[in-house]
């Protein structure tokens, strides 16, 4: 610190100095064996401060204090587990846990989520385990803010052929904000609009700025057609199938082997 200090005074200005001080690299601190130079500590003082000092020697003094305080809480946090092992095990416990996590995530949740594949070849081997107790409708719903948009969205449709991946992008180019799209599956009683639309029960008062609506390439089916009718069960289900398939293939890779003499004194030590 002598060192930095005799650059400090001996300056032109505190601007100098701190200049000087700056491209230094004399130690001014230890850590556990680890140096601070004086080049580390300017890097923590702004430019500003650098020019509009008037006392360079304060200015570097406390600059260092707070260098020093940042780098041992840093070692401490980087060591404290060195000496306490309730925390060194809590560190560990919590690291292998979001590896876990991670890893069960590649292989089960985001997997299945992103398997569209596999979730439709898993529905399929496992058809009959879906059933529902009544029909549903499965189609479209369209809505309109009037009577009038309704009938030209119906003309529309009528007059032009458009793909169901399309149709609320092609809708709404065509009539704006004045147009809504829902892909619906549902029986009868689970939703009043559905039940006017699909089971012929009466029209229900409309909420909001929808006020006409009409039913779009669907029809009324007794069973689940494919997964997407019954994704929630069918995901379920599969994430299952994929973590039984996920041991099955650890247990070939990773042989399990038991130490009973261990074991033998964990039971005599509970008792």
């Amino acid at each position: 610190m002598d060192k930095v200090k005799d650059i400090l005074r001996s300056a032109a200005t505190p601007a100098d100095g701190l200049g000087q001080a700056a491209a230094s690299d004399i130690v001014v601190a230890r850590i556990n064996g680890n140096e601070i130079t004086a080049a580390e500590v300017m890097a923590t003082v702004g430019e500003n401060t650098r020019v509009t000092t008037p006392d360079a020697w304060t200015t570097f003094d406390e600059a260092t204090r707070s260098c020093l305080d940042d780098r041992t809480l840093e070692h401490f946090k980087a060591h404290i587990g060195d000496d306490n092992a309730t925390y060194r095990n809590l560190v560990n416990e919590y690291r292998d846990g979001i590896l876990l996590f991670e890893i069960s995530n590649r292989n089960i949740w985001d997997k299945s989520n992103k398997d569209k594949e596999g979730l439709e070849a898993f529905f399929k081997a496992n058809r009959d385990k879906y059933s529902w107790s009544a029909p549903k409708y499965k189609g479209y719903v369209i809505f309109a803010t009037s009577d009038s948009v309704a009938t030209a969205a119906k003309k529309y449709l009528e007059d032009n052929t458009i793909g169901d991946d399309s149709l609320s992008i092609t809708l709404r180019k065509q009539f704006g904000r004045n147009i809504k799209v829902e892909k619906v599956i549902a029986g009868k009683g689970e939703n009043a609009i559905l039940d006017n639309v699909a089971f012929g029960g009466e029209k229900p008062e409309p909420v909001g700025r929808w006020i006409e609506w009409f039913g779009y390439n669907g029809r009324v089916i007794a069973a689940p057609e494919e997964a997407a009718d019954v994704r929630g069960a069918v995901t379920e289900d599969y994430q299952k199938q994929l973590e039984q398939n996920w041991i099955a293939d650890l247990h070939k890779k990773y042989k399990v082997k038991v130490n009973k003499k261990v074991v033998d004194k964990l039971k005599k030590a509970k008792k």
